[in-house]
């Protein structure tokens, strides 16, 4: 059986912890990409309070407790071993189905690492099709095809502190986690990003990585009422262009 540290690659384990980590390029090479941790929970909850963040956001609820976060790491953890046991009993160059890394990190000089933010890759839950019972065939279809397959699409799903907002470092995320693992590593040939209208740097941050904005539908998601209520419009966005 090959070593996990060579299924992998590009992606490293820390020779201490034996944590997975994706470091980034420059100018950002002091930020990682790793898995959840269960000392997450706190940060989480403080960013997903922050209605700069949050309102921006489909899932979260408002307000965010510790309860939801250490649940949200207990789920997300499940799909990180479930990928890494993949990665062990398959063959070297096989597709895989689904990443194990998405939470940012940034390094500070003393070695502390700081919890950033999240950037998720997932099976597309198809929300730009009203009609319920549709919408759960294509769920359930998208699910049954293997990774790699051309008909099969993936969702993007991210938020970053707004101490840093505006410098470039989400764009850099989604390159390099296209370029170095749902592409090659994924078989990815499809990914849909939904952004609410509006958000501007959102839309941004993925036309910079090669994807468009199909089609806009207004009035189309139902905010929370702890939100404000009402509707906002909803932008969708396709790769590849």
């Amino acid at each position: 059986m090959t070593p996990l540290s060579q299924t992998l690659l590009p992606i490293l384990l820390n020779e201490k912890t034996n944590e997975p980590y994706l470091r980034l390029p420059s100018p950002h090479s002091n930020i990682i990409l790793t898995p959840p941790r269960q000392t997450d929970a706190e940060r989480i909850v403080e960013l997903l309070n922050d209605r700069r963040i949050v309102d921006w956001l489909e899932g979260p609820p408002y307000p965010y407790e510790i309860d939801h976060a250490r649940q949200w790491i207990e789920r997300t953890d499940h799909l990180v071993q479930k990928v890494l046991d993949e990665l062990k009993t398959k063959p070297v160059g096989e597709f895989v189905g689904g990443c194990p890394v998405r939470c940012l990190r940034e390094i500070k000089d003393d070695g502390e690492e700081i919890f950033l933010g999240d950037c998720g890759i997932d099976e597309w839950g198809y929300v730009d099709v009203d009609d319920i019972e549709e919408r759960k065939r294509l769920i359930n279809d998208n699910f049954e095809r293997p990774s790699g397959h051309p008909d099969k699409e993936w969702g993007f799903g991210d938020y970053l502190a707004t101490s840093h907002h505006g410098k470039g470092i989400m764009s850099l995320v989604v390159k390099t986690l296209m370029d170095q693992w749902i592409v090659p590593r994924m078989g990815a040939k499809k990914i849909s990003v939904n952004v609410w209208k509006g958000n501007i740097g959102s839309v941004r941050v993925f036309e910079k990585n090669g994807f468009y904005v199909e089609k806009t539908l207004e009035n189309h998601q139902v905010l929370q009422k702890s939100k404000g209520g009402g509707t906002i419009g909803v932008h969708i966005l396709r790769w590849p262009c």
